[in-house]
Order: structure tokens, then C-alpha cells, then sequence
């Protein structure tokens, strides 16, 4: 947002009187919530929980906006505990989730049905290259 405040002595906003522009994100938006997770400082969880490592978080931001096909739902995305993300997508009754290592990008990519416990498939995906991002829009399309 650009516009025009009012601020108390505090430096806290009282009243906007006037906005320019404003735009709106996605709430999935990839690189704004990678932004908030790189935040993330040791012991964030309950005194426990790593922090992330944000060169992994930014080459991972990297080949997502090169390579994650734009026609595709965006995933959330959670930190791990030990310091990796994992990405969630659910659609209906399906269910996929992607646990990425931010310092190799090896993930573990994991469907299941909600409804059906013999519908799912594991498998490990390398996102470090393109090929591996291919695999992954792949998968993606087929069961989200």
C-alpha cells in the first residue's frame, strides 16, 4: 500500500488519509511467505525448532519462480522443526505434501486420499534442477 498516515507519538498509525495505490497478494504468495520464514530465529517452536536456513530459502525461491509451473495451485508452506519447509497442497479429498531439505533440496513428496487409504504414492524428488521441478509440476497436476 502507498498512501498517506497520521501517526501518534508512539509512531503508530492513527488514521490513513489518503491511499495512492494498493496491491493485493495471494495469500499462498511463495515469496512473501518465504520472506516471513526467513525470520524465523532459533527456538521459534516452543523453544525448540531451528531456524531456517536462508540461502536454502533463497536459492529454494529462486528455482520455485523459475521452474514451479504458474498454472498450478500455489502450496502453503510450513517451517520444520529441523529447520526445512515442507509444502501442502489439498484439493477436495487429496492430499500432497513435499518435505524439502533447503541445503541439498531433496524432497520427499507424499499423496494420500482422505477417503480411500490405498490411494497414495511416495517419492523422492531432487528440486535442485529443472528435470526434478519437471517431475514435480508432473505429480502435482496429476493428483492435486
Amino acid at each position: 500500500m502507498k498512501g498517506t498516515a497520521l501517526f501518534n507519538w508512539n509512531d503508530k498509525i492513527q488514521e490513513i488519509t489518503e491511499i495512492e495505490s494498493m496491491d493485493i497478494l495471494d495469500p499462498l504468495d511463495v515469496s512473501l511467505r518465504i520472506s516471513n520464514l526467513s525470520k524465523l530465529e532459533d527456538n521459534w517452536y516452543e523453544g525448540g525448532g531451528k531456524a531456517l536456513n536462508n540461502a536454502g530459502l533463497g536459492k529454494f525461491e529462486n528455482l520455485f519462480n523459475s521452474y514451479f509451473d504458474n498454472k498450478l495451485s500455489l502450496p502453503a508452506i510450513f517451517p520444520r522443526i529441523d529447520g526445512n519447509i515442507q509444502l501442502e497442497w489439498k484439493k477436495q479429498t487429496k492430499n500432497v505434501i513435499i518435505e524439502i531439505d533447503l541445503i541439498s533440496l531433496k524432497s520427499e513428496f507424499f499423496y494420500y486420499s482422505d477417503i480411500d487409504e490405498l490411494d497414495e504414492k511416495e517419492e523422492q524428488i531432487d528440486l535442485s534442477d529443472k528435470d526434478g521441478w519437471n517431475k514435480l509440476n508432473d505429480l502435482i497436476k496429476n493428483f492435486v
